[in-house]
């Protein structure tokens, strides 16, 4: 009686542990993060510009975020699951893009991540998120981009962030980009 006692208290120690840790089923780790600005329709697509005369298409130039993660965790992330990843920038990455572009890019209705979905545990998958940095002069259907150094100074601040990650709307990891310079 009292083995069969010590292994129902074993197993419902199991079962509170597991119930009290949230169940903790994705777990990610960040192997490497990188920055850049490209103008490669493969990565960052086109955009459409439509004018009274004529529609025509140019690949804009953004800055770009290319992570590696390796899932840790026992849970397939599967599309449904709302896994996704948000770069939030410290002061001296959002003042340089506020100065650049009048508008701070990393809100989240500007960015654009791609993240290859199913996610298995033991995988690593590669990751990017995108921010276009033209911005609207005026009446002006195109986009004016910045100069060369002014993209230069961008790129030089661009992994002053962190990278948040969310799975089901809830975060699960921040990584400091910053060590990854």
């Amino acid at each position: 009686m009292k083995a069969w006692i010590q292994s129902l208290s074993a197993i419902v120690t199991v079962f509170i542990l597991t119930s009290c840790s949230g169940g903790q089923l994705v777990e990610v780790e960040l192997v490497s993060a990188k920055a850049d600005i490209v103008s490669d329709k493969s990565k960052v697509g086109e955009l459409v510009i439509k004018t009274e005369d004529e529609r025509y298409s140019i690949t804009p130039t953004s800055l770009y975020y290319e992570f590696t993660f390796k899932h840790t965790g026992n849970h397939t992330i599967d599309l449904d699951d709302q896994f996704s990843i948000e770069v939030k920038p410290f002061e001296s990455l959002s003042g340089e893009s506020f100065e650049l572009l009048d508008k701070n890019i990393f809100e989240h209705d500007h960015g654009y991540s791609l993240v290859p979905m199913p996610f298995k545990p033991g995988e690593e998958k590669n990751a990017s998120v995108y921010y276009h940095l033209g911005k609207y002069v005026g009446d002006s259907a195109v986009p004016v981009f910045p100069d060369d150094q002014q993209l230069e100074d961008l790129k030089e601040h661009a992994l002053d962030a962190e990278l948040v990650i969310l799975y089901k709307d809830e975060e699960i990891a921040r990584f400091d980009l910053s060590d990854y310079k």
